[in-house]
């Protein structure tokens, strides 16, 4: 690319950038911005000009100091870009935590109507078992896959995603501990698969209180 070209270029790109600047900033940022820059931009003013001729000449006549300034000036940009994509790598957790939430909340009005039929007699055990089996878990596991997929999140998320994943464990072995229950008619593993079910909504309520802390 010819020098000229380059330069302009440039100089339109940082116009554009000041000027979004700019127009993003209330009116008493910027007074508050440009009280202390009338200094500089006085200096630009006297010496930007002299600074820019000298800066033209030493490019053409290739001086190695003047050719850097371009190659430093992209790799800068490369820098930033680089550490913007990494940064945008991090899983915000709270939004899976909110899914779980209205998981737990469908699931639950997905079973009560059918406990009721099952305890008026209207649904068989087994029927209540494949209920749990081919409705409620596999919604579970969908969401325990999606936490299981978040490997990088922000430090102080850290602890709200093992909450998470501890939470979809324990339900998931509830609801694993109940189906297996009504399927033997065991009455001792339905009570073992509530108290199961108390630990895991234990856990979940203190997922929704971390939830909000953040």
């Amino acid at each position: 690319m010819h020098l000229g070209v380059y330069h302009r270029a440039m100089l339109v790109f940082l116009l554009l950038v000041g000027g979004l600047v700019t127009y993003i900033m209330t009116p008493e940022e910027r007074q508050r911005v440009w009280r202390p820059m009338k200094a500089v931009a006085l200096f630009i003013a006297l010496h930007g000009a002299r600074a820019a001729i000298a800066y033209s000449r030493a490019l053409r006549a290739r001086n190695r100091w003047a050719l850097a300034v371009p190659a430093a000036v992209a790799v800068a940009a490369i820098v930033v870009l680089v550490t913007q994509a990494h940064l945008r790598q991090f899983a915000d957790v709270r939004p899976e935590v909110e899914r779980l939430v209205d998981v737990e909340t469908r699931i639950s009005d997905t079973y009560r109507p059918a406990v009721e039929q099952f305890r008026l007699g209207a649904m068989s055990a087994d029927a209540l078992a494949q209920l749990i089996n081919r409705k409620i878990k596999p919604e579970l596991q969908s969401a325990r896959v999606r936490l299981m997929a978040i490997d990088k999140v922000p430090a102080e998320h850290a602890d709200l995603l093992t909450k998470a994943k501890a939470y979809v464990q324990l339900r998931d072995e509830s609801w694993r501990l109940r189906a297996d229950a009504l399927q033997r008619r065991n009455m001792a593993a339905l009570r073992k698969a509530d108290h199961a079910e108390r630990a895991s909504l234990a856990a979940l309520d203190a997922l929704a209180q971390a939830r909000k802390l953040l």
